[in-house]
């Protein structure tokens, strides 16, 4: 693995930030995304790692230039990408909600279309995690149960994919933070976005935009799915309702708390 280079720390500007770390400017069109101290600082290096192996077959995915280690914070170099992100897009223009349903599924498509070798398994990632996860043992047996009959693959997966990781630069759109990238079913991925399009807000959203953001969800979810299905040959939203049970369940281990509520209810639909 890439050994972090030695140097002071960076005074460049913050211009972005985000749940593990910020995004520093550091001019000659590069950025460090320099996580936060209070974190494990392998995050870094499995980011860093996770993101180059994806960038190699993935033109989706950025080319990580090296992990940068200043003071004991860790973080990745990375190009930057100027543009706004598909979901400030969306909440811009709110009328163009099938659009970008549409080009997130044409998007997602292409990511799967790509092999994930070398990363870590998708499946065990998510077994891990419903272990994780505090669920009541019938619970959290049935959703191990229904994962292990999905099946696996070996497409790539973002595992994190939505409309705020799209950013639409003057070369066209970029997918990034791949953390959480992995080797597997792309139907897990599927699942894992249509989950977050449907609980999920905005950070730091005020009234306004929960409101906005509510009134968009079914229409971004339908065009989001039917356009996926539409690539791939079958029906996306019937596609996706075996491996609804592990993913929310695997979600919970996530520690967001303003959904875990959502969470719980699916669980319990899926109980019944």
């Amino acid at each position: 693995m890439n050994k972090p280079a030695e140097a002071p720390i960076v005074n460049g500007p913050v211009i972005a930030r985000g749940r593990c770390g910020e995004i520093v400017d550091l001019g000659d069109q590069r950025v460090l995304k320099r996580f936060y101290p209070d974190l494990p600082q392998e995050w870094a290096r499995i980011e860093y790692e996770r993101t180059r192996l994806a960038s190699a077959v993935c033109a989706l995915a950025p080319v990580p230039e090296r992990l940068h280690e200043a003071e004991g914070r860790l973080g990745i170099v990375l190009p930057r990408l100027d543009g706004a992100t598909l979901l400030a897009r969306l909440l811009r223009k709110p009328w163009q909600g099938r659009r970008v349903g549409r080009e997130l599924a044409s998007l997602h498509a292409e990511i799967h279309a790509c092999p994930g070798e070398g990363l870590p398994s998708v499946r065990e990632a998510l077994a891990d995690a419903i272990r994780r996860a505090g669920l009541e043992a019938a619970v959290r047996d049935r959703a191990l149960v229904e994962l292990e009959a999905c099946g696996d693959g070996l497409a790539l997966c973002h595992m994190d994919f939505h409309p705020d990781q799209v950013i639409e630069t003057p070369r066209g759109q970029r997918v990034i933070d791949w953390a959480t990238a992995g080797r597997g079913h792309p139907l897990a991925d599927v699942t894992r976005t249509w989950l977050m399009l449907r609980i999920g807000e905005p950070p730091g959203a005020g009234l306004a935009i929960r409101v906005l953001v509510a009134f968009l969800r079914r229409l971004l979810i339908g065009a989001y799915l039917k356009r996926y299905g539409e690539l791939r040959g079958f029906d996306a939203r019937a596609a996706i309702r075996p491996w609804i049970l592990p993913i929310a369940a695997a979600r919970i281990s996530d520690g967001i708390e303003e959904e875990r509520e959502k969470l719980l209810r699916l669980l319990a639909v899926g109980r019944n």
